[in-house]
């Protein structure tokens, strides 16, 4: 992600790399609690679940999708008033023929 803020920072005159903040949830599955990366009450997902919003498959008695958990960080972005500064600059998409098959 850092790599990538950089790189547009020396590209682009506009891009400031002070000035961005890059949201990047990180959804821990089962072998990261097993491995120590994630704590009993970290919220965490199957192996690959995540990646189509299925629902959290621990701690016990919760319910939350991975969909729920961005639904969730792009309300607080755009909550005025924890920032009130923050201007959202949709980056757009390149088409298809642009990505070079091996990235696919």
């Amino acid at each position: 992600m850092h790599n990538g803020l950089i790189t547009a920072a020396s590209k682009f005159d506009d891009v400031v790399e002070s000035e961005i903040a890059v949201m990047a949830p990180c959804f821990m599955i089962q072998e990261d609690l097993a491995a120590g990366a994630a704590t009993p009450d970290n919220i965490l997902y199957g192996r690959t679940t995540w990646i189509s919003g299925h629902k959290n498959v621990a701690p016990e008695g919760t319910d939350m999708s991975s969909y729920d958990v961005m639904d969730f960080l792009v309300e607080q972005f755009f909550d005025k008033e924890v920032y009130p500064n923050l201007e959202v600059n949709p980056v757009p998409l390149l088409p298809t023929e642009h990505i070079h098959e091996s990235t696919l």
